[in-house]
């Protein structure tokens, strides 16, 4: 092998290993669909979630780490489905990687508040889920720090 092609399939072979590392399908319940699906494209704001937070305001390496490597790893893994249920439950889903989360509602265009477990830390914070140009957009706040609010867009699939 020539060091071309070198260049060429070791990106490749990293691309697929990772792709296949973070795969999951979507958990479909019996009687519902797929409405609308979305590939996470970027983020913004990405460390308003890490700013303020206790177990990593002495731990700075850990925390410059988790700004960076997260945020890509997202971009590159994560999808938002919009089911439609024959019961009426309609929910709109995600994945951080393997695990599946998501709101039981018509959850386009939606104000949700929540506690989560972010990087160790119990936070509350506000989600809101809308469209805008296009993409669909998830617009989380954190409610005990004032950092702006970090927001996730995601492009439609065709």
């Amino acid at each position: 092998m020539t060091k071309l092609s070198l260049v060429f399939f070791i990106p490749l072979v990293l691309i697929l290993i990772f792709r296949i590392a973070t795969f999951s399908p979507v958990p479909i319940a019996e009687g519902c669909e797929i409405k609308g699906s979305w590939n996470l494209n970027r983020i913004e704001n990405f460390s308003g979630l890490t700013d303020g937070l206790k177990s990593l305001e002495t731990n700075t390496l850990r925390k410059t780490f988790i700004n960076i490597l997260i945020p890509f790893i997202l971009v590159n893994s994560q999808i938002m489905v919009n089911l439609n249920c024959l019961d009426g439950n309609d929910s709109i889903i995600y994945n951080n990687l393997r695990i599946w989360t998501g709101k039981k509602q018509n959850s386009i265009n939606a104000f949700y508040s929540e506690t989560i477990d972010l990087f160790g830390d119990s936070v509350d914070i506000t989600q809101e889920i809308y469209e805008d140009g296009g993409e669909l957009v998830r617009e989380v706040n954190v409610l005990s720090a004032n950092t702006g609010k970090i927001k996730f867009f995601y492009r439609e699939i065709d």
